[in-house]
């Protein structure tokens, strides 16, 4: 998948409007399922001339540092970080790797804290 679609950019990141057919599942595999899921990105293609070869990143969070420094570290890449939300990830999840869970089901509930907070007080 060739990432020249762009349809915003918002502080060093990148918005797309994600299609299962523009998802590549052999690029997509290039990251082991685990790694992917643990850090919530997916690789969505190839670098090209149009991103002086950085390479495409869907990210859930763009700001995760740990994964982009892991990924620059182990592999010699510099990536491009797209912005994904849930579902384009959960999307590209099933892609590459099948239906086996949805992101979803991994990332925490934004009021689980909240929740337990108000659990304590009662």
């Amino acid at each position: 998948m060739q990432i020249d679609k762009t349809i915003a950019r918002d502080g060093g990141s990148e918005f797309l409007d994600i299609s299962p057919c523009d998802l590549d599942p052999e690029q997509i595999r290039r990251f082991p399922e685990e790694f992917c899921r643990k850090h919530q990105v997916v690789l969505l293609g190839r670098g090209s001339e149009n991103s002086n070869g950085m390479m495409p990143l869907g990210m859930l969070e763009t700001g995760n540092e740990q994964a982009i420094h892991d990924i620059e570290i182990r592999h010699g890449w510099k990536v491009r970080r797209i912005q994904l939300n849930g579902d384009e990830l959960d999307l590209a999840f099933e892609a590459g790797f099948g239906a086996a869970g949805r992101s979803s089901q991994m990332r925490p509930s934004l009021f689980s804290a909240e929740r337990g907070a108000l659990a304590e007080s009662n």
